[in-house]
C-alpha cells in the first residue's frame, strides 16, 4: 500500500508536533507499506532526522502563509497531481483541509477547533474583531469533510463541534486520541531554561508555581486566570503564574499586548512571569517544578499540554469544557470558563487541600498512560488498510 500524507501546512504548534510523532511511529507498524509525506520546506531538515527513509519519503513544498486561494489551489490541483505521480492508494490529509478533486480514497483529520467554535465567534463579535478569515477556513474544512471517505477526529468533543455545522449521519468517522512521546519529552539533553533558578528560589521562599504552557492566542483565555490572581493573593496565598507566552511568530501580538496591559493594571507584573517560547526539550523542566497546571482555554481540539502535565503527575485546574473533561477526567478540577471568581475558588481549593492534590496527581499519572502515539498510528493504519481493500 502506498499512502500520501498531506501535511503541507504543519509548520508549527500542534500540527508540527503531530506530524513529527506519527512519522516516528509509522515504521513500527508499517507492513511493506510506503509513505510519501508533503511537508513545509521550512521543516524539512528537522524531519529528515526523524524519518526512516526506507519507509518514508519527504516531499517539501513551499506554501504561502495565510493565503486561502493558494491553499485551495494546492489542495485541488497540486495534491491530485502528486497523488497521481506517486501512485497513491490512499490520501491522508492531516491538517484539516483536503481535496475535492481526489484521485484515490481520502481520510481527513479535522484538527482545528477554532474554526467551529460558536463561543469564539461570539467573543470575536463582542470585541469587534473580524471573523471572516476563520469563517472562510471553516467553509473549506466543511467542504473537505463532506468530500472525504472517512473523517478522523482527535477527540469526541472535536467531532461534536463540527456537528454543529454539518450532519455526520451516514458519514464514516473515527475518534483517535493523540499520543504522548515519553522518551523524547523527558530527554534531559536539552539545556534547562534560565528561569529555572528563579523558580527554585521562589519555591524556597514558599511560593506556589502555577504553570500554563501555550502560545498567546485569543481562545487560550488567559485573562480569566490573570483576573483570578488578586483574590488569591488577598487570601494570603503566595503564587507565581509562569507562562510561555511570546509576542513572536507563535503568538498573537494584539492579544499579547492586551494581556500585558491587563497585568500592569492589576499590579501583577511581579506575579505573572512570561518566559517566552521554549524548545520542546526544555518544557519538561517547567512542568516538574510546577505545583498546578492551569489550562483556561475555551476551545481546543485536543490540548497536548494537558497530557504533558498529566505525564508529569501534576494536578490540573482547567476550564469546564467538554474536551478538557474528555482528556483529564479525575486528574483535573474544573472552573466556570469565563468566571475569574470561580477560577479563584477552584485554585484555592486545590492549593489548600493536600489530600485532594495527591489524588489528582495519582489520577494524572494513570490517565497519561492512555495516550500513545503507537496506538494512534496503529489506528490510522487500520483505517488506511480498510479503505484500500
Amino acid at each position: 500500500m502506498r499512502v500520501l500524507i498531506n501535511a503541507v501546512s504543519a509548520n508549527m504548534g500542534g500540527a508540527l508536533t503531530y506530524i513529527t510523532n506519527i512519522l516516528r511511529e509509522i515504521p513500527c507498524v508499517a507492513d511493506n507499506d510506503k509513505f510519501v509525506v508533503i511537508i513545509p520546506l521550512a521543516i524539512q531538515k528537522t524531519l529528515e532526522h526523524v524519518v526512516d527513509k526506507k519507509v518514508i519519503e519527504l516531499v517539501p513544498y513551499e506554501l504561502g502563509e495565510g493565503k486561502i486561494l493558494q491553499r485551495i489551489y494546492f489542495d485541488n490541483w497540486v495534491l491530485p497531481r502528486l497523488a497521481r505521480e506517486h501512485k497513491a492508494d490512499v490520501l491522508f490529509s492531516s491538517t484539516g483541509f483536503g481535496s475535492l478533486r481526489r484521485r484515490c480514497p481520502e481520510i481527513l483529520l479535522v484538527r482545528n477547533a477554532v474554526y467551529f467554535c460558536p463561543v469564539l465567534q461570539q467573543k470575536y463579535k463582542e470585541i469587534g474583531r473580524s471573523f471572516h478569515a476563520i469563517r472562510a477556513r471553516r467553509w473549506m474544512s466543511l467542504l473537505s469533510a463532506r468530500a472525504a471517505d472517512i473523517v478522523v477526529f482527535p477527540t469526541d468533543a472535536m467531532r461534536k463541534l463540527l456537528e454543529i455545522h454539518m450532519s455526520l449521519a451516514g458519514k464514516c468517522t473515527e475518534v483517535l486520541h493523540y499520543g504522548f512521546a515519553s522518551d523524547s519529552f523527558f530527554n534531559n539533553n536539552g539545556e534547562s531554561p534560565e528561569i529555572l533558578d528563579k523558580i527554585n528560589k521562589w519555591k524556597d521562599e514558599g511560593y506556589r508555581i502555577l504553570l500554563n504552557v501555550s502560545p498567546c492566542a485569543f481562545h487560550k483565555n488567559l485573562e480569566t486566570v490573570v483576573e483570578s490572581l488578586p483574590a488569591l493573593i488577598c487570601a494570603g496565598l503566595k503564587v507565581k503564574f509562569v507562562t510561555t507566552l511570546s509576542r513572536g511568530r507563535l503568538g498573537d501580538p494584539k492579544i499579547f499586548d492586551r494581556l500585558m496591559r491587563q497585568i500592569d493594571k492589576l499590579g501583577l507584573s511581579d506575579v505573572v512571569v512570561s518566559v517566552g517560547h521554549l524548545k520542546h526539550e526544555q518544557i519538561h523542566y517547567l512542568y516538574q517544578k510546577a505545583d498546578i497546571f492551569v489550562f483556561p482555554s475555551f476551545t481546543e481540539s485536543f490540548g497536548h499540554p494537558l497530557v504533558e502535565a498529566m505525564a508529569c503527575g501534576l494536578p490540573i485546574v482547567a476550564s469546564d469544557r467538554p474536551v478538557n473533561r474528555e482528556l483529564c477526567g479525575q486528574a483535573a478540577s474544573y472552573f466556570d470558563t469565563f468566571s475569574a471568581g470561580n477560577c479563584t475558588k477552584v485554585l484555592t481549593q486545590v492549593l489548600g487541600d493536600e489530600d485532594k492534590r495527591s489524588l489528582m496527581c495519582k489520577s494524572s499519572l494513570e490517565r497519561a498512560r492512555d495516550f500513545s502515539w503507537e496506538s494512534h498510528v496503529a489506528g490510522l493504519l487500520n483505517i488506511f488498510r480498510e479503505l484500500h481493500k
